[in-house]
C-alpha cells in the first residue's frame, strides 16, 4: 500500500527527472549486454512501508519462481539502495542472449551479478554527475533464488519503517524478458533528499 509521498510536486518531478535519465542510460547498457532493444518506461515514485514493498510490485506478480539481487550505495554519504527482481524465465532468457550456460545456481549468481554491475554502474555514474556527488557503491548481494514473491529476502534492505521508491520495469521489445530495477531512500535520507533535489531546482 502507498502512503503518502514526503515530498512536494516540483521535487518528485525533479527527482523523476534525474532518475529518469540515470534509469535511461542503464537501459542503454543492458541493451548492449543483451544486443537487444530495451524498452524504457518513466519510473514509478511511491513511498511505502517496508514490510509492503515486494508486495506491490504488480509486475512480477503471476511468477512462481523469482531472484532478487541488491546493492548498497551512498547517496551524498547515506545509505540507499538499489534492488534488482528477476523471475527465473527472464534469467534464462537472459543466458540466451549473453549465450551464458546455467548449470547451477553459481552460474546464475554469476549472471546475476553482471546484470546488476550492468544496470546498476551506469545508473549509479549518471545519477552522481547530476547530482555533483560521486555515488560510492558496495558489492552486490544475491538475496533470494528461486523463491515465489512473498519469499523474496528483504532483510539486508528494508530497515526503515518508510521508504521512498523509485521503480522501472525493464522489458526487451518482442520477448517476455523483464526485470525491476527499484532504487530505495530509506526515511533517514529524506532531509538530505529534499535538500539535493532543492539544489538542482
Amino acid at each position: 500500500m502507498s502512503l503518502a509521498l514526503p515530498l512536494n510536486e516540483d521535487q518528485r518531478d525533479c527527482l523523476q527527472e534525474i532518475t529518469n535519465v540515470a534509469m535511461g542510460a542503464a537501459a542503454e547498457s543492458l541493451a548492449n549486454f543483451t544486443d537487444t532493444f530495451v524498452n524504457l518506461p518513466i519510473p514509478i515514485i511511491r513511498c511505502v512501508n517496508s514490510e509492503d514493498l515486494i508486495d506491490s510490485l504488480k509486475q512480477v506478480e503471476g511468477y512462481d519462481r523469482l531472484s532478487s539481487i541488491s546493492q548498497l550505495f551512498k547517496f551524498s554519504g547515506l545509505n540507499c539502495y538499489a534492488l534488482i527482481v528477476i523471475n527465473d524465465e527472464s534469467i534464462d532468457d537472459l543466458a540466451r542472449f549473453t549465450g551464458r550456460s546455467l548449470d547451477d545456481d553459481e552460474g546464475i549468481k554469476k549472471l546475476l551479478y553482471d546484470l546488476c554491475q550492468t544496470i546498476n554502474t551506469t545508473c549509479f555514474e549518471r545519477l552522481g554527475e547530476m547530482i555533483e556527488n560521486p555515488v560510492e557503491t558496495d558489492s552486490p548481494i544475491v538475496n533470494s533464488l528461486h523463491v515465489p514473491l512473498e519469499s523474496i529476502q528483504m532483510e539486508a534492505i528494508a530497515n526503515s519503517n518508510h521508504l521512498i521508491s523509485v521503480e522501472i520495469n525493464y522489458h526487451i521489445e518482442n520477448n517476455p524478458f523483464n526485470c525491476d530495477l527499484l532504487l530505495l531512500f530509506p526515511e533517514d535520507t529524506l532531509e538530505e533528499l529534499t535538500r539535493v533535489l532543492n539544489n538542482l531546482m
